[in-house]
């Protein structure tokens, strides 16, 4: 008897295989909910898997960032999915320098790209605010000048850096002192 319901079992899938299903069920969803299940399943492979992740889905994770971004909690789920592979497990297969360098390449080819994140420091919601300023510097790290060109013809963009100074949230402006910091953005 167990047999045959061992029989009837689906076949295992293996991670890159299951990668793949979350990135083309990503990439085809038309309904926010669908987005956010993929979302979600990618974000549990994100530390481990990081360049599968974002070979498979870093253009659709920022396309749901201007998509989805009066939806906080798939905003939130799609922010920290990009902090995963911005910071994956160090004992992780696929950790290497080159994944951070070629993320922020990805966001600064496209000037949208930044003022999406831009954007979304106006957002009242701390962990966007938050998740915005870390990827922000993280891009910042990765390619500084590219970042700082990006920021600086956006229209809006050393503005919104600056107001978040005024966040009285500490964890918002730490965020922002050590973008500046860092990067020097402003």
């Amino acid at each position: 008897m167990f047999r045959i319901l061992e029989a009837q079992a689906p076949a295992k899938q293996n991670a890159t295989a299951t990668i793949a299903t979350l990135c083309g069920r990503l990439q085809s969803a038309t309904l926010l909910e669908d987005r956010r299940a993929a979302i979600l399943g990618l974000r549990s492979f994100a530390k481990i898997y990081p360049a599968s992740v974002a070979s498979g889905a870093l253009r659709s994770l920022i396309g749901c960032l201007a998509k989805d971004l009066e939806d906080v909690d798939t905003t939130k789920v799609t922010l920290e999915t990009l902090l995963m592979l911005f910071n994956p497990d160090e004992s992780s297969p696929e950790a290497s320098d080159d994944i951070s360098l070629w993320l922020a390449d990805e966001f600064t080819q496209r000037q949208e790209n930044i003022t999406v994140l831009l954007d979304l420091l106006e957002t009242n919601d701390f962990y966007s605010r938050l998740y915005s300023l870390q990827i922000i510097s993280a891009i910042s790290t990765a390619r500084p000048e590219r970042t700082q060109e990006c920021v600086g013809t956006s229209p809006v963009g050393v503005s919104r850096l600056v107001a978040t100074l005024d966040d009285k949230r500490e964890a918002i402006r730490s965020g922002m002192d050590r973008l500046t910091f860092t990067s020097g953005l402003i």
